[in-house]
């Protein structure tokens, strides 16, 4: 596999059931003596998963014992992390907890609870104003009143999310071949509902400020094969979600001016948390909640903003953030602080990701949900969304040795 990450019939035509194998290999000592052998079971990925299982039986010449391991191998998927940041900071505040790991390429504030390790590229960085710092002190890479401090890694390599790009062509592909594609829309982008029945509905939207949300009439749509949805335009989404979903909002070759966006309007929820239900919501852009979410949301998703952010944005009539806590306009509305939100599934965000916005070390709320509880989705690690970009080559993800009756 790590020369043809395709290849799980050792070299041999693929069979048609499942476990590929047995493949029998020489066992040799380090003069090239031949001293047993072992034989290869492959059970290939599922679809939609990454992940491998090869069992592995050996015997040596010497004697009639013999040994059996199973092992799982994967491919690493951004989807690894409950929260992941490439060139941005994070902050988690007191009332915040996360399950699983989190990492920053550049640094991290910790004052909540973690389960889980917290990394940074960094071993030092300068905190700015609105991820809890002065924006002129150092501080480790991982710091802040939380923990335990004992799961606290720094520095670590960084995530690389330039390598998104050529997966989300692949993505094009495969929803043109096998799942569903959206064109270009004569209005704002598309509107998705799914539906607790594994199918999903379909809109156009015609309308969306702050307080405002129209669209034309839902249609329902049969299930994609691959479960892949790519739209070559913005996408706004919520429901229930039943089956494998990747919705994919791209506009290929990528232009800052024309990158896409999604945003969540209201609850997404899994019809289960058994691994069977499983959403990726991929932006090329931004991935963020929408102005009229509900006081107590939550996101069941593996959420990947390629070049932007995952977050809840301080003030909808400022995207850039600027004069973020100025008491006027659209930032006085019923909407303006929320009490809470909990994701079950996984963020990964080129730039800072939060969904509140605080003033100064003090962190007095100013915009988004007071209380924030990141959930990993342990599921993802072997099996993510359809075609969800990867991190890097096949790695081992467990073993364990059988012993015989």
């Amino acid at each position: 596999l790590a020369h043809d990450a395709t290849d799980f019939s050792d070299g041999n035509p693929a069979p048609q059931n499942t476990p590929y194998g047995p493949y029998v290999h020489d066992y040799k000592n380090n003069n090239g003596d031949i001293i047993g052998a072992y034989s290869l079971l492959i059970t290939p990925p599922w679809a939609g998963s990454s992940s491998v299982t090869i069992t592995s039986t050996g015997t040596l010449i010497s004697n009639s014992k013999t040994r059996t391991v199973k092992a799982v191998l994967g491919i690493p998927s951004f989807s690894q992390y409950a929260a992941l940041v490439g060139a941005g900071e994070l902050w988690f505040r007191s009332e915040e907890t996360t399950n699983g790991p989190v990492h920053s390429n550049v640094g991290v504030r910790f004052d909540g609870t973690n389960n889980g390790i917290v990394s940074a590229s960094n071993l030092t960085y300068i905190p700015s104003v609105n991820f809890g710092g002065n924006g002129n002190s150092s501080h480790d890479g991982v710091w802040g009143s939380g923990g335990p401090k004992s799961q606290w890694l720094f520095p670590v390599p960084p995530v690389n999310f330039q390598q998104v790009t050529s997966d989300l062509q692949t993505l094009q592909t495969k929803a043109a071949a096998g799942g569903r594609y959206l064109p270009k829309s004569s209005n704002l982008g598309y509107f998705i509902q799914f539906q607790n029945d594994g199918t999903y509905s379909l809109a156009t939207v015609t309308n969306y400020t702050f307080n405002t949300f129209t669209h034309t009439a839902l249609i329902n749509q049969p299930i994609p094969l691959n479960g892949i949805i790519y739209s070559d335009d913005d996408i706004w989404v919520e429901g229930t979600v039943k089956g494998r979903y990747t919705v994919v909002a791209a506009t290929l070759p990528s232009v800052v001016s024309t990158d896409r966006d999604i945003t969540i309007t209201n609850n997404i929820i899994y019809t289960t948390r058994d691994g069977s239900d499983t959403l990726g919501l991929i932006g090329q852009h931004d991935v963020k909640a929408g102005p009229m979410t509900p006081d107590n949301f939550e996101i069941d998703a593996a959420m990947l903003a390629q070049t932007g952010k995952v977050y809840r944005p301080c003030r909808w009539d400022r995207p850039d953030e600027k004069n973020c806590f100025k008491e006027n306009g659209r930032h006085s509305n019923t909407y303006n602080t929320r009490s809470n939100i909990t994701i079950y599934g996984s963020v990964s965000s080129f730039g800072s990701s939060t969904w509140n916005w605080s003033a100064g070390n003090d962190g007095t709320l100013k915009s988004g949900y007071e209380h924030s509880d990141h959930i990993y989705d342990s599921h993802l690690l072997y099996g993510p969304p359809p075609g969800f970009p990867t991190t890097g080559k096949y790695t081992l993800l467990s073993w364990r040795e059988l012993v015989a009756p």
